[in-house]
């Protein structure tokens, strides 16, 4: 069998599964309705959803080419299923939504999935439909680039990007930045933040470049040079699972890092067999599932430690502990309370509806996120309701949930909820169209060379995708850091090596 149709077999044996779970709800729904049971309206909201989901896969799978980079939508569509079908799917069939939605009513969790399903229907439309013709008729190819730079300077900017973002990165561990809740403590205690935004902007960069490190393969570079820069690569990487697991104990890191690795594989060989794909992060969801109670009792006991670093051998002996302490149900239901996307849309529906749209305020702080904060303190914070860090949707989130500010900040902010929350229902359609058209640009145009920049960009997308909270201002807010200052160091670099 051609591996074309292996790729078949394997999104039709998905889609067949998918459809399956569409059917046993819809059978759910009408036995539900017909006994009169209010949950019916919640079942039919996830089925609405599934649906949607449904859809960006198959077209996904039949008409997007190989070489377009499928894995970014896969991936993103992925994401929506787990963090909204896995929630609603254990509580209809344990009829237990009170465990799994703790700060968030039913009637909020169900406008909250019709509202991710409505901005992930126009997202798959900007990004599957709208975006390919922008990209052909409009001038992207011109605004982005498409023109080859040296091996040398490509090397040049991958090297310098990976020793800058390691040394961020450890920085960031000695002075406590990097521990859970940190910058939340940092914040309610008015210590300042200038330098420490500006260390974890560089240390952003660490992951990325280990991966590129790893995979980048140029014809006319030294066997010996490229092999020791891919082990350093694969050090750095496993280095930064360690520190992030004992330091910030996100669950979500084993996901991240095996969807950037994925990334990576995707890139430098142009294609990418689904059953393999699915097989990684199986095993990743699996390890998340297994360390979801320990890390969150481990994470209490380090919440918003600033300026001390344990060691990492008490750090590790801590975790052990926990480890072991819980059951796999326990587990599975602590996560499934985290993945609260679309509980938060409906929480911030709801805030909206009282207190009023933002508007273009939470645009105010994009704008300003090239002006550092060493020179303007108090600039407005990207993406905040009135510019204060305490109304960020995730920080509005936490205090609403714990009414302290850092007190809890929950682990998504959701695209819909921040898109209706900034210009209502026309907010969550127009930002899912435009999100997507911005993704699509970016995608085309960084995938098609194999550049160092494009790598770059690429797999730190990557990560920005793997929770659904790409609402416009943090899309905008990721050409600001990364796409803008990346596309002004490839073209210098290019324009030395003509000279």
């Amino acid at each position: 069998m051609s591996r074309s149709k292996k790729l078949f077999v394997n999104i039709y044996i998905l889609l067949v599964g998918l459809f399956a779970i569409i059917a046993l709800l819809t059978g759910t729904f009408l036995l539900w309705s017909l006994n009169g049971d209010s949950t019916g309206v919640f079942i039919l909201a996830v089925l609405i959803f599934s649906i949607v989901c449904s859809w960006g896969l198959f077209y996904a799978a039949l008409f997007i080419p190989r070489n377009d980079f499928v894995l970014f939508p896969f991936v993103y569509i992925l994401s929506n299923l787990g963090f909204i079908i896995l929630p609603s799917i254990y509580a209809i069939f344990t009829r237990d939504f009170e465990s799994v939605s703790i700060w968030s009513s039913v009637e909020l969790w169900t406008i909250g999935i019709l509202m991710q399903s409505l901005f992930l229907f126009f997202w798959l439309l900007g990004y599957f439909v709208i975006g390919p013709k922008f990209y052909q008729f409009y001038a992207a190819r011109t605004l982005l680039y498409n023109e080859k730079m040296s091996i040398n300077a490509q090397w040049l900017i991958l090297i310098c990007l990976w020793i800058i973002g390691s040394l961020s990165f450890f920085r960031a561990f000695k002075q406590g930045l990097l521990f859970y809740g940190a910058l939340d403590k940092m914040t309610s205690e008015g210590l300042p933040l200038g330098g420490s935004y500006l260390i974890g902007f560089l240390s952003s960069f660490f992951l990325p470049s280990s991966i590129v490190l790893i995979f980048f393969r140029k014809e006319n570079t030294n066997l010996w040079s490229r092999s020791i820069l891919a082990y350093a690569g694969l050090f750095s990487l496993l280095a930064y699972m360690l520190i992030s697991v004992l330091v910030h104990a996100q669950r979500i890191v084993f996901i991240e890092t095996c969807t950037m690795l994925l990334g990576g594989v995707a890139l430098t060989r142009g294609k990418f067999r689904m059953s393999k794909v699915a097989t990684i992060l199986m095993l990743a969801f699996v390890v998340t599932i297994l360390f979801t109670g320990p890390f969150s009792e481990y994470r209490q006991g380090i919440f918003g430690t600033y300026g001390i670093s344990p060691p990492l051998f008490k750090l590790a002996s801590d975790m052990s502990g926990f480890v072991g302490s819980y059951s796999m149900i326990e587990n599975l239901r602590a996560l499934l309370v985290r993945m609260d996307l679309a509980q938060n849309a409906g929480i911030l529906f709801d805030y909206a509806n009282k207190h009023g749209f933002a508007g273009f305020t939470p645009y105010k702080g994009v704008v300003a996120s090239w002006v550092p904060r060493i020179i303007w303190e108090n600039k407005p914070f990207p993406g905040s309701y009135d510019g204060s860090i305490a109304t960020h949707p995730a920080f509005l989130l936490g205090s609403m949930q714990s009414g302290a500010v850092g007190g809890y900040h929950t682990m998504t902010k959701p695209s819909s909820g921040a898109m209706y929350l900034h210009f209502g229902w026309i907010g969550i359609i127009i930002g899912g169209l435009i999100v997507g058209i911005i993704w699509r640009l970016i995608i085309n145009n960084f995938t098609r060379n194999q550049n160092v920049v494009g790598m770059l960009i690429v797999i730190i997308l990557l990560k920005e995708i793997i929770v659904p909270q790409d609402s416009l201002d943090t899309a905008l807010l990721f050409v600001m850091k990364y796409l803008i200052p990346m596309l002004f160091l490839n073209r210098m670099l290019r324009l030395k090596t003509k000279m």
